[in-house]
């Protein structure tokens, strides 16, 4: 901090507020950021600090010439570890819950599989499935409409997942059952397995390496530091 602070470095406020959208970025959506900031009992402001003290030392490190990443090295990176960036082939769907237990009575079936035809009607009346997902779906992903984001063969349950890669785009399933309920299933887009190309991925890589050389020339620094630092004893009989 004293070697920052020597340096006199200041961070524009729109660098800070790119660093922010970037640490944020790493969080699937704006809930999953906001309950890392529950458990982890981190503050907005905390946080801030921290991405401000790291761009200052960034900064310092940049001005020591000791922090840069260049194509060629993010070029071989990318070219030793393209396993990495593969997009497994998948589908992105949404989906429509109603619970009910694997052990229900036949009263709570007939209850969930009534209300299930209630929403086909609504969707089949032309209503979309976004805003019917937000009013009537029992699943966490009601306040996203639904929307399960994309995923490949082996992460959902057998029948979901059956149902979800039979289906034509646009289309919507009948009534699934699996442990969870009764689902009713909309399939938005479908992808073929594919290398991401390097320009793709390049910002992505250069953040990576950058990261793992920031830590390594800040303990650099730190010990640079440390050993040339000049520390006086104002105690007698006291040395360091």
């Amino acid at each position: 901090q004293q070697a920052v602070d020597a340096a006199k470095i200041t961070i524009p406020d729109d660098k800070l507020q790119e660093s922010m959208a970037e640490y944020k970025g790493r969080f699937e959506s704006e809930e999953r950021f906001k309950n890392y900031l529950r458990h982890s009992k981190l503050s907005l402001d905390e946080i801030k600090r921290q991405r401000l003290k790291r761009l200052k030392v960034e900064v310092l490190l940049l001005q020591r010439g000791a922090l840069e990443v260049t194509d060629k090295e993010a070029l071989a990176f990318y070219q030793k570890n393209k396993r990495f960036y593969v997009d497994k082939a998948g589908v992105r769907a949404s989906h429509i819950l109603v619970k009910l237990s694997k052990t229900a009575s036949k009263e709570l079936e007939k209850a969930a599989l009534d209300k299930i035809r209630l929403i086909q009607k609504e969707l089949k009346a032309g209503k979309k499935f976004a805003d019917v997902a937000k009013r009537m779906s029992e699943d966490l992903s009601a306040p996203r409409g639904g929307d399960q984001g994309f995923f490949g063969k082996g992460h959902m349950v057998p029948a979901f997942e059956k149902a979800a890669f039979s289906l034509p785009i646009g289309k919507v399933s009948g009534p699934v059952r699996t442990h969870f309920g009764y689902h009713l299933i909309k399939v938005h887009e479908r992808r073929e397995e594919r290398v991401r190309t390097y320009d793709e991925v390049r910002k992505q890589i250069e953040r990576s390496l950058l990261n793992k050389l920031y830590f390594m020339k800040r303990r650099q620094l730190l010990s640079d530091l440390k050993n040339t630092a000049v520390i006086e004893s104002l105690l007698p009989g006291v040395t360091y």
